[in-house]
């Protein structure tokens, strides 16, 4: 079992465990707003924003906005992180919208 999980020394020198899901979710958590980088570059680079809901947008970005304030208050760094790149990405999108959104 020990293939699952790694050991880690805290700065107080505890072990600290920290499995294998813990190192993908944050992989995952960083890489995953990134997706969105062919959306930003269809709005932003072509200048064209149609289909795209700018209602949707702007709700994603206000629930990343609620997320980003119960990661700090949790002090959970991977929802700060994670909500906090798609909250930026998706006001680009809204932003990008409204300026180009056609007809």
């Amino acid at each position: 079992m020990n293939h699952f999980y790694h050991i880690h020394l805290s700065k107080k020198g505890k072990k600290k465990e920290i499995f294998l899901i813990d190192t993908i979710a944050y992989m995952s958590g960083i890489i995953s707003p990134f997706m969105m980088l062919p959306q930003l570059y269809g709005i932003w680079v072509t200048k064209n924003a149609s289909g795209i809901s700018v209602l949707s947008f702007a709700s994603f970005a206000f629930f990343n906005l609620v997320f980003i304030v119960y990661g700090i208050t949790h002090k959970n760094k991977l929802i700060i992180i994670n909500s906090s790149i798609w909250f930026v990405f998706q006001i680009f999108v809204v932003i990008g919208v409204l300026l180009y959104k056609q007809g």
